[in-house]
């Protein structure tokens, strides 16, 4: 599946346990690599990226951690395998609904980064990404010997006095202010480039992740699968829309349940989601949200699918119930047309059951 870059995400990311706080926010293309997000973060930082580094992410619907950075093809054991960035989309795995993640560099010296995704904009045209948006202080130098090493050399170039005072000015180069940053004296590197130099070797294309899932269904009362087999399917789905399927596939885990249907204009393209809570058994849809898109598949759309995941984990849903196809017209009898009357919009859907497709029987 590829992702068209028509957003950007942006993040802001945080070297731990330093105080004052060093960080970046940077904004970088909706289709990015976690290599190229990897190549992004050392570039705006200013480290040097030759130690290596990893991504720590949650996938909640796999109830397990993924990491990823550079595989050493030594790790047999599940706690071991590390997952390749050049071959793992970042919209596959960081969503408005799963905004953090951590990254590590130099597992020696061990420097931790918060990597929060604040939000989703759209591409400004004719702009070049990635982009450093803002920031505060200078990274710590490379091998300073991680945050005790840190604290060390800052006390140290903070007194002339000192007896390792003029050998370690002279190891950082004849000066370093740890309150030194400015954004428009970054630039930022080829990720192609900066990964043949890492691996010597033409690397793998990033692709869909290794897990495929099949999509979820609500069932008809008479047990008929709803929207099944009506060749709806969309070669296009946004990466979230893939979550939301995988959850809905994950079947019954209690409730508060989420139901989820698709509308259109036809059973081809979805131009609507709707989204309910219902807490309890037998309860009534409680809340409702709509979504609505005016060109194109809303199944694609990389924005409405991630809000759709933060509506859904902010109430607190345990299972997703969610059609496998469109099931009728997105617009709303009594409030778009008339009661008891036909869509004047929707022609398609005149006479034709919502759940199957088919005509009324």
């Amino acid at each position: 599946m590829q992702i068209k870059f028509d957003h950007v995400f942006q993040f802001k990311v945080t070297l731990k346990e330093i105080k004052p706080p060093v960080w970046r926010r940077i904004a970088v293309p909706c289709d990015c690599t976690f290599w190229d997000l990897h190549v992004a973060i050392q570039d705006a930082f200013g480290w040097l990226g030759y130690h290596l580094h990893e991504f720590t992410v949650r996938q909640t619907a796999l109830r397990m951690n993924l990491r990823i950075g550079i595989p050493d093809g030594e790790g047999f054991d599940e706690d071991d395998f590390v997952l390749p960035g050049w071959a793992i989309l970042v919209a596959h795995h960081i969503t408005l609904a799963n905004r953090k993640v951590s990254y590590a560099y130099d597992f020696g010296d061990d420097w931790q980064h918060d990597v929060y995704l604040e939000k989703i904009v759209p591409r400004e045209k004719d702009a070049e990404y990635p982009q450093c948006l803002g920031g505060r202080r200078a990274c710590p130098p490379e091998d300073c010997g991680g945050l005790p090493g840190y604290e060390d050399l800052l006390a140290v170039l903070a007194d002339p006095r000192h007896e390792e005072y003029a050998s370690l000015l002279a190891w950082v180069g004849g000066g370093y202010d740890p309150e030194a940053f400015d954004k428009d004296e970054i630039e930022f590197s080829d990720p192609d480039e900066m990964l043949d130099l890492a691996l010597g070797e033409e690397p793998e294309e990033a692709g869909p992740p290794e897990l495929r899932v099949i999509p979820g269904r609500m069932d008809h009362p008479d047990g008929k699968g709803r929207g099944q087999g009506r060749g709806n399917a969309v070669d296009d789905l946004s990466p979230d829309m893939e979550r939301l399927r995988a959850e809905a596939d994950a079947g019954y885990r209690g409730f508060p349940v989420a139901t989820v249907a698709l509308y259109g204009p036809d059973d081809k393209r979805a131009t609507k989601i709707a989204v309910g809570i219902v807490e309890t058994e037998g309860a009534d849809v409680g809340l409702l949200e709509r979504w609505t898109v005016d060109e194109g598949d809303i199944r694609g759309n990389v924005v409405v699918a991630s809000e759709i995941l933060a509506f859904i984990g902010k109430h607190g849903a345990r299972t997703v119930a969610m059609s496998g196809g469109i099931m009728g017209c997105p617009h709303e009898e009594g409030v778009d047309y008339p009661d008891g009357g036909v869509c004047p919009q929707c022609s398609f859907w005149a006479g034709r059951d919502g759940w199957t497709g088919g005509p009324v029987q």
